[in-house]
């Protein structure tokens, strides 16, 4: 994927890398509250779910003005609030 035009292959690397290393980071936050609170999971869950549609929508608007700057924070941001799908549902799916 490439935003709408930018051609520059490192710059599509670059988001790659923001989109991870950010959702690394969420992934781990997420983990150690909802160790600490178990209790909060369905709230997390709502959270989640909130965040990663306002931050798709942040994206999309990022991406169709191609200013790099936005594009590498919705993937921040994009990172940040998706990778935590993955902890919360097993959490839920377990409990």
């Amino acid at each position: 994927m490439a935003p709408y035009g930018i051609s520059e292959q490192s710059f599509v690397v670059d988001m790659g890398l923001f989109v991870f290393g950010f959702g690394i980071l969420g992934g781990v936050l997420f983990s150690i509250v909802l160790t600490w609170y178990p209790e909060k999971m369905t709230l997390a869950s709502y959270i989640i779910c909130i965040t990663s549609v306002l931050s798709l929508a942040f994206f999309f608007a990022a991406d169709v003005k191609a200013v790099k700057s936005e594009i590498l924070i919705a993937c921040s941001i994009l990172g940040f609030c998706l990778l935590p799908i993955l902890f919360v549902a097993y959490e839920l799916a377990v409990t």
